[in-house]
C-alpha cells in the first residue's frame, strides 16, 4: 500500500508542477499491476460565492487533485461529508491562492467526500484530476 502511495504523490506532484494554467491530458498510473486512469477536467465558476459540486462521493476513489488556475483569485475547496456539514460553507473549507492546489489523500486515506469548489467572481477557474 506505501508504494502505491508514494505512487500517487509522485504523480499528484508532477501533475502540479505541469498545471500552471494548462490544461492537463488524462493519464494513466499503474501501481501493483493495477492501472488506474486520471481524468482531468477544467472548471469554471458558475456564480461567484456560490459553491458547485466538482467531484460526486466516491467509494471508489483512489485520489484526487484540485489547482486553483486563477492568476490573482482565490478559490474555496469543500470536502462534504454530509453527516458534518451537510452544506458547503467557506469557513470550512481549504483556501486556495493562485497557483496552488491540495489532494484528497491523507496517508494511505482517500476521502470519498463530494467535492465543491467556489470563488469569488464568475468564471473563476480550477483544474480537477480524480482517480
Amino acid at each position: 500500500m506505501r508504494a502505491w502511495l508514494k505512487a500517487l504523490l509522485t504523480l499528484l506532484a508532477a501533475l502540479s508542477a505541469s498545471l500552471a494554467f494548462s490544461p492537463v491530458p488524462a493519464q494513466s498510473q499503474q501501481v501493483s499491476g493495477a492501472v488506474f486512469d486520471s481524468t482531468a477536467q477544467s472548471v469554471s465558476v458558475a456564480a461567484g460565492g456560490t459553491f458547485q459540486q466538482v467531484l460526486a462521493y466516491s467509494a471508489t476513489r483512489h485520489g484526487c487533485f484540485v489547482q486553483n488556475t486563477n492568476a490573482s483569485d482565490t478559490i474555496w475547496v469543500f470536502f462534504q461529508n454530509p453527516v458534518t456539514t451537510p452544506t458547503p460553507i467557506k469557513g470550512a473549507s481549504v483556501v486556495l491562492s493562485p497557483g496552488q492546489g491540495v489532494n484528497c489523500n491523507s496517508g494511505v486515506i482517500v476521502a470519498d467526500d463530494a467535492i465543491w469548489i467556489t470563488g469569488s467572481n464568475t468564471s473563476d477557474t480550477a483544474t480537477v484530476i480524480s482517480q
